[in-house]
């Protein structure tokens, strides 16, 4: 008999134990398991297949809730269980149980008994089990795909919305509560799923577009919709290198499969940015619309509706037991040899706490993506503004201390300040004592983000804002560059926002999730500062026709604003809308691909409400409102229940800068408020704590109180960090993006003893999660994991103490 310990596996990050016997003999075998470090307690043990195994080799006590095989846990696959079609009840030998991300499964139930098919020599047979059940949902999926892809009724039909679709019309007992690990969400009915369809499917007719307004005819109603903003013109560059600055363009993310920059080198006045071979940036005139199903345009499959960042800006050093690792403990851990990239506002390169104790940059590169491409970078790897060597900006130190001007050579430069300070308290050398990094002697790399300049205008915003579009851009550099130069690589990633569905299976999350399956690489954030703010709210409507009234109560000075509804499948709600003035808009049916305007008359404000059914990415409903020339007062957004299950929803509004003044809804739910990305299982998502008196801020964003486990992984410390500033100076800088800063640190730390020092050489993000679960402090009385802590305060010298 052999036993191998995996703690914790490489991918998963959880404790595996693989027995293997050799020679076994019949009789009844004990496995007794002792717990050294309990969280839950939970643990699962599973035989090999069935069919692999002699008659009666069995556990004596099964759990017959929990059987699902491989691959159907993943994520995207439509699993299905399978029924006697003469009784209509589940057949004892079909899996049942959940996934990886405790998302109950099977989605759906087909007959699996006794199916009639072809058999060899023109013979009918007969088959039974899950691979019966799955053909005959596989074949529904091909009518699916017929009728939207190759009929053109949704040519956007993913695998998420295929499965969406079959929750939306599956046929449902009356006697059984939905859903549940035996039947899933019920019962394959394609019928079930064309009358949904043939309810909700609608065009709209084409809108007209003027330099100020837009004008729709739509059943013979006229309405007419401002821009929002005016444009300029910029002569100052040429356009196509100053594409992402020029306000009067708007930049979309793009799934493509084909030649795409043929298609937009054949339209004028579009561009495209290639950011790997499946993600692209498309950039077009305000005045010009994007579409799925463009003629011209084949190759585009989806795009992404903009998203925008923030940072999660609002000693903890101390209270995470960091110091006394880097000066006392003999494993001497400081990130040596370890990457830790930032995205953010830039960097002070100037300043020594960057540079070695020899005088040299410890800043691999920086991208500015503002800046114009110029010929003393190194371009080559970026489509889009200036990367700097790290022999470059050690040339411009040299030309600094020579008195001459440094920006001459490389002109980036950070005005805002957030990303040198988060540069130093993840890593700075120490030569003040006061501002010393966790990981001292990590290497840097600095991205620059360009700000989204034709929303701020637009929409008058003030605060440092980002669209997905640079992020993205920005994630698959660092991924190219951690492969090409073989060494571990920590993304600190101080952004958040408040769209989405908070899942962790948005667009962004999907892509963090592909990269983090690379040994070696592991992206950091904060759960965001948006606990207190009065922007999340939910609700349950109990029955079909059922209606919740959510208050969004709007100051003077918010004049555009979004409102994201989300609702799981196979839920469907419609809203109706009350201005101030007691004007609404009516009910506002669910429908496929459908966009509805409204203008009301007193407040003068127009309305686009976009639904999703489903949202191609997540396969749940979404309800997107827009708001142009937005009054102050209360409105109120009636939700009416049409097909219920749970009956549960979500309202989200933009974070703190895109929501100004005391812009809130009511009654609000803080839980949910972690901003997204921190929802994706594969980033480590740090909560922010008081470390002067132990007890959570009232700012750190949480989890929702049903769905916690795995989300928050730790709490750092996030209050009153002195920090370094640009030109030489120090500030005190507060927010969950101080936390993740330290736990970028950490995680520096733990590859530098993993990957660089050989004790476990291919730590992926998981086990880092895993790792930093088992080094926390605790208080007395409360339960862990929970929403607002994850597994508890970050103590290094605990996580260490543990892994010996």
């Amino acid at each position: 008999m052999s036993v191998n310990y995996y703690t914790p596996e490489h991918f998963t990050g959880h404790q595996v134990v693989s027995i293997s016997f050799k020679n076994i003999k019949a009789g009844i075998w004990k496995i007794i398991l002792k717990t050294e470090f309990k969280s839950d307690g939970r643990y699962d043990i599973w035989l090999q297949p069935n069919n692999t195994l002699p008659e009666g080799t069995m556990f004596l006590e099964p759990d017959p809730e929990i059987t699902l095989t491989i691959p159907s846990t993943a994520r995207k696959v439509i699993t299905v269980a399978y029924s006697r079609s003469d009784k209509n009840i589940l057949v004892s030998e079909s899996g049942r149980g959940f996934n990886s991300n405790n998302l109950i499964n099977p989605d759906i139930v087909s007959e699996g008994i006794n199916i009639k098919t072809t058999g060899v020599s023109n013979s009918i047979t007969t088959l039974s089990g899950s691979s019966a059940a799955t053909a005959i949902v596989a074949g529904a999926c091909a009518l699916l795909l017929q009728w939207g892809v190759i009929d053109g009724n949704d040519i956007t039909m993913y695998s998420i919305k295929i499965r969406s679709y079959f929750i939306y019309g599956a046929r449902r007992d009356a006697l059984y509560k939905y859903p549940n690990k035996e039947l899933g969400y019920g019962n394959l009915d394609l019928l079930g799923v064309f009358n949904v369809l043939s309810k909700s499917y609608r065009n709209y007719h084409v809108k007209i577009s003027h330099d100020n307004y837009e004008e729709f005819y739509i059943n013979n109603l006229f309405i007419r919709i401002p821009c929002g903003g005016k444009e300029y013109k910029n002569n100052n560059i040429e356009e196509s290198l100053n594409i992402f600055r020029d306000i009067n363009y708007s930049h979309y993310i793009v799934q493509y499969q084909g030649d795409i920059e043929y298609e937009i080198s054949k339209k004028s006045g579009y561009y495209v940015t290639l950011i790997n071979d499946k993600f692209a940036i498309v950039s077009m005139p305000l005045s010009s619309k994007l579409f799925v199903g463009d003629k011209d345009l084949k190759s585009i499959v989806y795009i992404k509706s903009p998203e925008r960042y923030t940072l999660q800006q609002m000693s903890p050093i101390e209270s995470a037991q960091i110091r006394p690792l880097q000066l006392e403990s003999p494993l001497n851990l400081t990130g040596k040899d370890v990457i830790v990239a930032m995205l953010d506002t830039g960097i002070d390169y100037l300043n020594e706490e960057f540079m070695d104790y020899h005088g040299n940059t410890r800043i691999e590169c920086i991208w500015d993506q503002n800046i114009l491409s110029q010929s003393n970078g190194i371009n080559n790897e970026v489509t889009f503004g200036q990367v700097y060597s790290k022999e470059k900006i050690q040339e411009a130190i040299t030309a600094f201390r020579n008195g001459q001007s440094p920006y001459d050579i490389v002109p980036t430069i950070d005005e805002i300040g957030h990303g040198t300070s988060m540069a130093g308290i993840i890593g700075a050398s120490g030569k003040n004592p006061e501002l010393k990094g966790v990981a001292s002697d990590c290497s840097l790399i600095s991205i620059k983000l360009i700000e989204d300049y034709e929303y701020k205008n637009k929409y008058n915003i003030k605060t440092p804002i980002f669209n997905i579009t640079a992020i993205f851009s920005a994630l698959e550099f660092l991924y190219r560059y951690a492969l090409k130069n073989n060494k571990p690589m920590v993304i600190y990633f101080p952004l958040g926002t408040n769209s989405g569905n908070h899942k962790g299976n948005g667009i962004l999350e999907e892509y963090i999730e592909s990269i983090s399956a690379n040994s070696g690489i592991v992206i950091v954030t904060g759960t965001g500062n948006e606990r207190e703010k009065r922007r999340h709210a939910s609700g349950v409507i109990d029955k079909e026709g059922g209606m919740s009234l959510i208050d969004l109560e709007i100051s003077p000075e918010q004049k555009h604003l979004w409102v994201e509804i989300w609702a799981g499948a196979p839920n469907i709600f419609s809203i109706d809308i009350l201005s101030p003035s007691g004007e609404n808009t009516g009910i506002i049916e669910a429908a496929i691909n459908s966009t509805d305007f409204h203008t009301f008359i007193f407040e003068e404000t127009s309305i686009i409400v976009k639904t999703y059914l489903p949202e191609e990415n997540t396969g749940d409903e979404l309800i997107c409102i827009n708001f142009y020339n937005l009054q102050p007062g209360i409105w109120k957004l009636r939700i009416i229940g049409n097909m219920i299950l749970d009956g549960k929803f979500n309202v989200w509004i933009p974070q703190e800068g895109i929501s100004l003044g005391d812009t809130h809804l009511s009654p609000s739910d803080p839980y949910g408020t972690l901003m997204n990305p921190s929802s994706s299982d594969y980033i480590v998502a740090v909560a922010a704590y008081n470390q002067n008196n132990n007890n959570v801020l009232a700012y750190s964003g949480m989890a929702f109180v049903d769905n916690y486990k795995n989300i928050i992984d730790v709490a750092a410390g996030g209050v009153n960090t002195l920090a370094v500033a640009p030109n030489n100076k120090t500030s005190i800088v507060n927010g969950t993006s101080v936390a993740a800063a330290i736990v970028s640190g950490v995680c520096a730390m733990l590859f530098e003893w993993g990957i660089i020092n050989k004790n476990d050489p291919y730590i992926y993000s998981q086990s880092i999660k895993t790792y930093l679960s088992r080094g926390t402090n605790k208080r007395i009385g409360d339960i862990y994991p929970n929403p607002q802590w994850g597994y508890g305060m970050i103590n290094v010298l605990k996580m260490f103490e543990n892994m010996t």
